[in-house]
């Protein structure tokens, strides 16, 4: 997807920027949410697919945080 000029919000803190200035995280819902560079290093549960480098929400107690939802899904398909 390409990134354009809206404005979007910092899911954690609100923030308001310009969407080239914040992470797109995918969230555990599916979702895309987006967050400010400092919340997204401040946050534990935020992980970097090693597959498709995006950012990705992980699950409280997931023991394999290497790749984002999308990647896993893509594998098992694969399989």
């Amino acid at each position: 997807w390409c990134l354009g000029n809206d404005i979007k919000e910092c899911y954690t803190c609100g923030l308001k920027d310009y969407d080239y200035n914040l992470f797109p995280v995918k969230s555990i819902g599916g979702n895309t949410l987006f967050m400010c560079a400092d919340c997204i290093s401040s946050d534990s549960n935020i992980e970097w697919c090693k597959r498709c480098g995006e950012a990705f929400h992980r699950k409280a107690g997931d023991n394999d945080p290497i790749f984002c939802y999308d990647c896993r899904e893509k594998e098992k398909a694969n399989e």
